[in-house]
């Protein structure tokens, strides 16, 4: 670490006058021009600097996940060829409880709502640069992710054997923003197709983090390794403890809570084919666990006691989507006595009660709402109803409707439409993000977990980051997010 230490007054002064001296200044671009992902709430842009002579990052206070945001920015301008040089523009990341961080939000004459204290932040342009002030390390770094969005790089101009190479520059601006929803993430298929390396899902977080999602949700049927099961999850296609382990501990540098997606109903045909568990079977050979066997609930209170101890989310989702055979088989009498959706308003509150001890709260799929919305008053109200609807629908209220009435929190899940084909149908996906967000944000929703599927194997993922960014900037931002302008700023900031 270098040491600092203060200048007198009039070396300052000549200290930021000769910084001023190597810091050209270009014409700023209108904020209709800015190329940000999310937008944020308040932009309004100044001066253009030039990065012609390096950029430095500067960290306001010793706390270790300010310093990490630092570093994090750092190594983001260095892959981007701009050198750390203290004669270039500053990049100061101060807190609000610090009198620097006071001092410029007095002098810009802007208060810092109580609604931006979670994850909010506000940049400020200065002669030598920007400040970036938050209340809390997330909000510094979401803070410092819109700032790699601000840094434009350098590229050769068309102009034949005479190109040119531009210098890089750095939008300055004023910028006031803070999240519409808290909790915003991403549910990700890791039980058909290919298990992905743990860089992939470490690449997959940093990417996540840079656009202002704070949950990765890896969707397990079959994939995760328990060690009083063995058989279930073969090492070398799922993932083992260790491997949970460095996630959960990747994830936090970058603010992302990891949320695991265990189906616990439904879904679950490649741990019922062992003949250890096919008893367990709601019809031979299927997907459905059977509640009236015992080892049903047995086995789901096995799997959710290893995962409370190696995710320290406050949150587990046991999936209960598609439970197609639920009737068909081994409760079929017990559902002509008290008729399907009750048989499945009842296992989920036996779940419920086998993970309650754990002190972790249950995210499930909200079908239904589709079949019964009334029947979901009759499950405990601290579950979190998660409606998945995939259409371009122009309206997704019936479908949120049902959990409000039931006093329960929801969260919305659309999807990037990536499933069963070769590339994602962004006409669709990107449609059904945009109102099915909005409908959820008008009606309270806390959270949206955006999906991509690997129905039979062919997603590839990197495919679909388009949705899934949309997804986060219809998240981020109030209201319904537009498209044209997503569009026009996804090639510039993603590639």
């Amino acid at each position: 670490m270098i040491p600092i230490t203060r200048a007198p007054r009039g070396a300052a002064r000549f200290f930021f006058a000769a910084i001023l001296c190597f810091v050209p200044l270009v014409q700023a671009q209108p904020a209709s021009e800015l190329k940000l992902i999310p937008l944020p709430r308040e932009v309004h842009p100044a001066r253009l600097l030039s990065l012609g002579h390096g950029i430095l990052v500067r960290v306001g206070s010793r706390d270790a996940e300010d310093r990490f945001t630092a570093e994090d920015l750092r190594t983001t301008l260095k892959e981007r060829g701009i050198p750390r040089r203290a004669s270039g523009p500053v990049v100061e990341l101060l807190r609000t409880n610090t009198a620097s961080g006071r001092a410029l939000l007095a002098a810009a004459h802007l208060s810092f709502d109580p609604a931006m204290h979670d994850e909010g932040y506000v940049i400020l342009p200065r002669a030598h640069g920007l400040a970036v002030i938050a209340a809390t390390p997330a909000g510094l770094f979401y803070g410092a992710q819109t700032v790699k969005q601000l840094v434009i790089n350098g590229g050769y101009g068309d102009n034949g054997k005479d190109a040119q190479l531009h210098t890089a520059t750095i939008q300055t601006a004023t910028i006031k923003d803070w999240p519409a929803l808290p909790h915003r993430g991403l549910d990700d298929d890791l039980s058909r197709g290919p298990v992905p390396t743990l860089a992939f899902q470490e690449r997959q977080v940093r990417t996540l983090a840079a656009f202002k999602l704070n949950i990765y949700s890896p969707y397990f049927e079959h994939t995760l390794q328990y060690a009083a099961s063995p058989l279930i999850a073969p090492p070398g296609g799922s993932m083992s403890p260790a491997d949970v382990v460095e996630l959960v501990h990747y994830a936090a540098k970058y603010h992302v809570t990891v949320v695991p997606e265990q189906e616990a109903f439904g879904h679950l045909h490649h741990v019922l084919k062992y003949e250890q568990f096919s008893a367990l079977g709601e019809t031979p050979h299927g997907q459905v666990l059977s509640p009236v066997q015992p080892g049903s609930l047995a086995l789901i209170k096995q799997w959710f006691t290893q995962i409370a101890q190696q995710f320290p989310s406050p949150w587990v989702h046991i999936g209960a989507d598609e439970t197609n055979e639920l009737g068909k088989g081994q409760t079929k009498d017990l559902v002509a006595q008290r008729g399907l959706d009750q048989v499945y308003v009842d296992f989920l509150t036996q779940i419920h009660g086998v993970i309650q001890p754990t002190g972790k709260r249950i995210l499930f799929w909200g079908d239904l709402a589709w079949h019964n919305p009334d029947l979901v008053a009759a499950l405990p109200k601290d579950m979190i109803g998660v409606p998945w609807v995939y259409d371009a629908k122009p309206n997704f209220d019936k479908y949120i409707e049902p959990f409000n009435r039931a006093g329960m929190e929801v969260w919305v899940a659309p999807g990037v439409n990536n499933w069963r084909r070769v590339y994602p149908d962004s006409n669709i996906g990107l449609v059904n993000i945009q109102h099915f967000v909005r409908d959820g944000q008008r009606l309270g929703a806390k959270g949206m977990l955006n999906t991509v599927w690997n129905d039979d194997g062919e997603g590839i993922f990197d495919e679909d980051w388009y949705g899934v960014l949309f997804g986060a900037a219809a998240s981020w931002q109030p209201g319904e997010s537009s498209i044209p302008q997503f569009q026009a700023s996804y090639g510039a900031v993603f590639h």
